[in-house]
This record gives structure tokens, sequence and C-alpha cells, in this order.
């Protein structure tokens, strides 16, 4: 037996009944009752010290399957975290209490979606991906607007058509009504979506629908869905594979959902089909090494081009003006000829930060000591880490003096689009303004029944949204990343908003750049449309760097309040190690939360089972030293 709030533990309790294996039940633990689940059963039981109790009750019976719980052993083999960690992401809180039966399918329509003729590349990638019914990785690579969901729908096709469950994951909530959209075009399906958005009696009718082993099912998630007890799987297919939402990046359980999808995968002996049109880089070395089945598709399934890519020299972004005139007469035309324009600004807020000249400093929060964002229409400062929220000064509290507003966050941005364009409608789409799942999709339904109008948004839009009527894509990206740091991520978040653009008709992408400012030779790839070259270039500088994928990272997350004690601990602990396996301890970012201070030891290897040994090692001795074990701490495998 064991229990959710307790890791480490395992407890044993008798019963007169007959119990199925990962069943839930009631049993007396202490003055109290509580919920456990029964992970082993033992016929002859060593007789304990103490009375062995009974238990109570059956809360629910058998919550996960054989495939599951081979899932949950290999992740806290793999992961290192705990078991009753990897069992509450697996059985959410709202399946451990007594539940009713109920199984709510998401209901088709009768408006069945028009496809288009499917491409040559399309078929292509289909006859390939549909030869083997067998567990292999296939990774679809294919240009925004190339048709990569519609070649998902004829693959789900053939699942269903065999009476097989297909997984299809998506990294952000907002997509899955777009994605329910196409869906309904497929034949003798039944449907259910899983996120946190929705409400637990969904999520237990989605639940229950896994477990009964129902077939012909199709399960559209998110992260979270990846531990659903899904029965006779014979289609996992994970989108936007590269998006770092499927990392879990809070807890003592932080796991990848996508190389979770390739395990179950494994143990369905099933296909995964990985799609995206940026590979992380690590499925694009594998893709290159032929360790994995390798499409592509180089053109939009519109016949339309990729849009052309337009580099603006300009002034330096000001307080009064983002844009200059070059690109406001751009957004203008675009606009008088009915178009929408698309701006990418990966900034919430009205200005990143508050700063006083006279001290030179910039308003931190307290709790984390991370820069305050500035909201103009809350007036308040909000820190976008640990989520403290304080009313906004108008003067400097030490010296009394004005505080400049540095940078353009959306809100700014909004404002100025509206005073440069008043007779068109601006929408904003970001967490902040889009807080709720219903929300995001009575923006997105509100833009497609606009003509012309001005769009801004963070990386949200830059996965899977088709506008036919932009035509003009703005992707204001800072200097700093333009010239010292265009990594995967950015390089990802440039070609995905730009993807946005043209889909339907000839389109144009602007970057701003300031006079003085240098082109790297990795934008100018992007320019091209050749991600492929770009990922190349950039896992070379991998290798020569010994990084991920060519080692095996891992870090040491560690928590205290006391900064300089867990500072030294840490030295010591990592002393031993030599420094080209051992880097830190480093403070990590950001450095603080509340009261605690936060850093890490990150262990880089070239193998796996070296770094394996070494974190057994020092996890040990965490445990075992008298101040390093009051210093709480967490794994984290892969953090890249």
């Amino acid at each position: 037996m064991c229990f959710f709030e307790k890791p480490h533990a395992f407890y044993t309790y008798q019963s007169e009944k007959e119990i199925s294996l990962y069943a839930l039940v009631s049993v007396p633990f202490g003055r109290y009752f509580r919920v456990g689940l029964v992970w082993q059963q033992v016929a002859n039981p060593i007789q304990p010290f103490y009375v062995i109790k009974h238990i109570d009750e059956i809360v629910a019976d058998k919550l996960l399957t054989m495939i599951s719980y081979q899932l949950i052993v290999f992740c806290t083999n793999y992961y290192g975290a705990p078991l009753q960690e990897v069992l509450s992401a697996a059985i959410p809180s709202f399946m451990r209490k007594t539940q009713k039966p109920y199984c709510s399918i998401v209901a088709q329509t009768d408006q069945k979606p028009q496809l288009v003729p499917l491409t040559d590349d399309q078929l292509c990638f289909i006859q390939r991906a549909s030869v083997d019914k067998k567990f292999h990785i296939h990774l679809l690579r294919g240009i925004t607007g190339s048709g990569k969901t519609r070649c998902y729908l004829e693959l789900i096709q053939e699942a269903i058509n065999r009476k097989g469950n297909v997984l299809l994951m998506v990294p952000e909530i907002n997509l899955t009504p777009q994605l329910l959209e196409h869906l309904q075009g497929i034949k003798e399906a039944s449907f259910f979506v899983y996120h946190s958005q929705l409400t637990p009696k969904k999520r237990i009718a989605c639940f229950q629908a896994a477990l009964s082993g129902q077939q012909s099912c199709i399960f559209l998630t998110t992260r979270s869905g990846i531990f659903l007890p899904i029965e006779r799987v014979q289609l996992i297919i994970v989108d936007e594979e590269h998006d770092v939402s499927y990392k879990q990046q809070e807890g003592s359980f932080r796991y990848h959902a996508r190389d979770l999808a390739i395990k179950l995968a494994q143990l369905h002996d099933c296909p995964c089909v990985l799609g995206s049109a940026t590979p992380s880089l690590k499925m694009m070395d594998k893709a290159i090494e032929h360790q994995v089945q390798y499409s592509v598709l180089n053109k939009r399934a519109t016949g339309q081009s990729l849009p052309d890519f337009k580099i603006i020299p300009g002034t330096r972004a000001t307080w009064t003006e983002p844009l200059n005139f070059q690109i406001l007469k751009e957004i203008r035309d675009s606009l008088h000829s009915n178009h929408q324009v698309l701006f990418y600004l990966n900034r919430r807020g009205y200005v990143p930060r508050l700063f006083c000249v006279e001290c030179k400093e910039t308003l931190l929060c307290k709790s984390c000591l991370t820069p305050f964002v500035y909201h103009l229409d809350k007036k308040q400062l909000s820190c976008h880490y640990c989520g403290r929220h304080t009313p906004a000064p108008t003067l400097c509290s030490t010296c009394h003096n004005e505080l400049l507003p540095l940078g353009f966050g959306t809100e700014r941005l909004a404002e100025f689009l509206k005073q440069a364009f008043p007779s068109y409608p601006v929408f904003v789409i970001d967490t902040d303004h889009l807080t709720t799942h219903k929300q995001v999709t009575e923006q997105l339904d509100l833009i497609k029944k606009e003509k012309a109008a001005l769009i801004i948004g963070t990386q949200m839009i830059g996965k899977g949204h088709d506008w036919p009527l932009v035509r003009l894509a703005v992707l204001l990206i800072s200097a700093h990343h333009l010239e010292n740091d265009l990594n995967d991520q950015v390089a990802q978040h440039i070609v995905q908003a730009a993807g946005r653009c043209g889909r339907h008709a000839p389109g144009t992408v602007i970057i701003p750049v300031h006079h003085d400012q240098q082109v790297p030779d990795l934008l100018t790839d992007l320019l091209k449309h050749d991600y492929e070259s770009y990922s190349k270039h950039m896992l070379t500088v991998k290798k020569q760097e010994c990084s991920p994928p060519y080692t095996h990272q891992a870090k040491i997350l560690f928590r205290s309040k006391n900064l300089s004690e867990m500072l030294s601990s840490l030295r010591e602990l990592a002393r031993p190690i030599p420094t080209v396996l051992c880097q830190g301890p480093l403070l990590d970012y950001p450095m603080k939360r509340g009261v605690y201070w936060q850093a890490y030891l990150l262990i880089n290897t070239s193998k796996r089972v070296q770094r394996d040994q070494l974190l057994t090692q020092m996890i040990n001795q965490c445990q075992h030293d008298v101040i390093l074990k009051k210093i709480y701490h967490a794994l984290d495998i892969d953090p890249c």
C-alpha cells in the first residue's frame, strides 16, 4: 500500500475480500482514514512486530493498466522521482475520491470539414508511416502551412478503422478547439479532450473512458494526458514536438511528455509520429543519424509560397515610437487592402521594467529578485515568476525621482497601434488578457470574423493558427537575441510566428533592426526558410561545446533559506567531482522564491551510465550529510 502524500513509504494492510492491483482503497492510518493505492499483493507476508490493520473499503477499482504501471516504474527509475510523486501525476486528485461512473463523449457535429486533395509529399509521408504498424518513431518536419494536421487525420482514420485508440498530444490548451474541429471528419470514432482547464467531471469521464477499454477512441490531450490508462493504443502523435511546454518545469517530478510518448509507444508496440515545422535539435540529430524515420513537407498545402523576409533598419525603438515610418507605411498599406497584420512580441505587460536613472536600479520583486513588469490596465507591478503584485509607484522610493519605463510589452504596443490606426480593431493574445480556454476560443472567433485588423501576440500565436487574411507579420525580436543569443528556442519562435503569414496569398515578414546592428549568419538561414541548415550548424556548435544532445545532463536543484550555508555545502558536495563533469553551485533563475534561495549543480557526462552513477553518489551524500539533508533537493533529468 502506498499513499500519495508520503514519498518513499509503503505500508502493509490485509483484506478478506479479493482486491485487484492498483485499486484505490480507504484504510485506517493513525487516528484518521486515508486513501491509498494497492501497489503489490503478498500471499504470505512476514509477520511484522505490529498488528496488520484491515482495509476499510474500496474507493475505486483498478485505476492503472499494466502498461500504465510499466510507464510509472520507468519514470521512477529514469527521472529519479519518488514513486508517490509519479503516482500523483498519473492519478490526479479528482480520481482519488469516490466517483459515480459516467462517460461523456465529445459528440461529433453534422458539419464535416472540407478536405482538400492530398499533395504528393503528404501521400509519400502517409505511405511511409503506414507501412509498419509496430513501434517506430517517425519525425515529420513540415513547413508552416504544409498540411501536417491533414496527414495526422489520415493516419488516425487508419488506426480507427483497425478498432484501435489514438493519443494525440498538443503543447497548449488553446490548440485543442481547432484540432477538434478537424477531427470531426474522422468516421466511427469517439472523442475525448483532457487538459487542466476542463471541469473535474469531464476529466473523470475521459479517465474512465480510457480505463473502460473502449475501442476507436481519440484522446486529444496536453502534457498531463500522457498518463491516461488507455488500452489498445495503435498510434501516438505529438504535435509541435519541439515545444518547451511538454517539459514539466516544477516539483520533484520533471518529466518530458514527448520522451514519455516515445516510451509509451514502445510499450504499446505502436508507431509514434512527431510533427513540427521546427523540430528540436535532439530529434533533428536522430533524423540526420538515421535513428528515426524522417519525412519532410517542403510545400504549403495551399500551393502558396512562403513569405518574403525584410530586414528593415531603423532607429532604436523609443518610448513614443516603437516602429519607424517605413514599417508604419507597410502596416497602413496592408490595412487599406483589407488584410490583417500580425505582431509578434514575446513580452507581456505595458513595459518590462521600471528604472531609476538616479539610483541606477531596476524595481525588483522582493520574493524572487527578478524585474517587476508594469501593467497599466491594473496600475500595478507584477512578477511573472512568482505572481507577486504590488501597486505601481510613480516615484523612486529611495531618491523620489521619476521612474523611467524601459522597453515595450504587448499592452504598450496595443496602445500605440490604437493611436496610430484608430479605425481598426486591435486584438491582444497573451496569458494576461486571455486567462481561460473559453476566452482564447472567443478571441480567435472574433479575429476570424474581422477583415482588416491588428493582432498582437506572444509565443501563443506561433502554434497552429491559420488566419487567411494575415499578409504582413512584424517580428519584434530583441537586439540581444538577434546578436548574441539566437538559440534554438528563439529561432523556433521566429519561424513559427512568421509561418502564420501569407498562407493563402503572398505575404511579407518584417524584422526591424537598429542601424548599426549586424544580422547574424544563423538568421540568414532562417530568412531563407532553411531550418535544416540552421539545425546542422547548431548541432555542430553543440558537439564542439560538449552539450546536449551529444551529452547527458542533469540538474540537482536545491532550495534553502540560508544562501551562504547552502552554497558552502554544495561546494563541498561537488569538490570530489571533476569540473568537466560537474559545474556549480550556480544560482538558479529566478534565484529566489519567497524566503527560499535557489541554486543547482549541473552534471554533464558523455555517457548516461556515468551520469546516473554520479547522481546516485551525490543524492546519497545529500541524504546522509547533516546540513544537506535539511536542504530541499530535486532532480531535473535532461533539463534542456
